[in-house]
């Protein structure tokens, strides 16, 4: 497999999982705002909601890559979810 594909693979579903992020800890925050920034120090549920994330992202990478004008060959099998996961952890601790 291409490095180039690999490389952008792991970028389109970096963002995905970044963007499923967002809207998660929006939405927490809104339906639960008292609640939110405890919820937010417990690494147990951070993590639920980090797999999910990852989750969400793995069942609509295909086909946001196949609606973008990215080229054929892209995989969910080429992302390195361990980084996703840890890249994830990294951004909500430096919040």
């Amino acid at each position: 497999m291409s490095e180039k594909l690999i490389k952008e693979s792991q970028k389109v579903f970096m963002h995905m999982a970044g963007l499923f992020y967002e809207m998660k800890i929006n939405t927490l925050k809104e339906v639960r705002p008292v609640e939110a920034e405890m919820l937010m120090e417990d690494d147990a549920f951070m993590d639920s909601i980090y797999k999910g994330c990852i989750k969400n992202a793995s069942a609509s990478f295909k086909k946001v890559v196949r609606w973008e004008h990215f080229e054929q060959g892209h995989s969910v099998k080429m992302v390195d979810k361990e980084v996703v996961l840890i890249t994830l952890r990294v951004n909500h601790k430096r919040r």
